[in-house]
């Protein structure tokens, strides 16, 4: 949900998913693979993650604290620890709002105990392993409407800028594992090119004996 709400594609890794609250000691290999991130890092408190800030519920303290309101609400707002007792009144998480402002390079999700972060910052490697990856997408989803077996060994040929050839070719064992690609090729971009993460790329694929 947290690369839906920030429009960060699912096949762009990411540097780390940062952990406050909850417990997956021992499947964080599992997690970083099918959240795409390269390592979970466990963190003490959530205010590593964000800064957090309450708000008086209004919906519910209304009828409870009377006129008292105004001072409950400051108290809330001065809050370092929900529940506690301010005049008079038990005030629990159903009488507060909480906002959650994440650090720099963060996002931040939260789900009772549990509050979740991911860097969204990227380095020319993070770049250079989502351009293959997307790259792959696109050939197995052409090996699929052009009905490939499974096990058909392909040849690609991909016409790309200097940046997506430089991708391909570091990440070449990677693309070509997953295709089934004997060999690549590279050329010129073609009229028929598509757009991979802002990139113009051709691709041509054909079988092999």
């Amino acid at each position: 949900r947290l690369r839906a709400d920030n429009d960060l594609k699912v096949r762009q890794p990411l540097s780390s998913l940062k952990l406050a609250g909850g417990d997956v000691a021992g499947l964080e290999a599992l997690v970083e693979e099918e959240l795409n991130v390269k390592k979970v890092e466990f963190v003490a408190d959530e205010t590593e993650l964000c800064d957090i800030s309450y708000k008086a519920n209004f919906k519910t303290l209304g009828k409870k604290c009377g006129p008292k309101m105004k001072a409950v609400a400051a108290a809330i707002a001065a809050a370092k620890v929900i529940p506690f007792e301010c005049e008079g009144f038990t005030i629990t998480a159903d009488d507060v709002i909480v906002s959650r402002a994440p650090k720099s390079g963060l996002v931040v999700a939260s789900e009772g105990s549990i509050v979740v972060g991911l860097d969204t910052r990227l380095n020319d490697e993070l770049v250079a392993e989502g351009l293959a990856r997307e790259f792959v997408s696109h050939v197995q989803a052409m090996r699929k409407a052009e009905d490939f077996v499974v096990t058909q060994r392909i040849s690609i040929e991909a016409g790309c800028d200097e940046v997506f050839r430089a991708a391909l070719e570091k990440h070449l064992e990677y693309v070509s594992t997953e295709t089934l690609a004997v060999n690549v090729t590279f050329t010129d971009v073609k009229d028929d090119s598509i757009q991979l993460n802002g990139h113009a790329v051709s691709i041509k694929i054909g079988k092999m004996s």
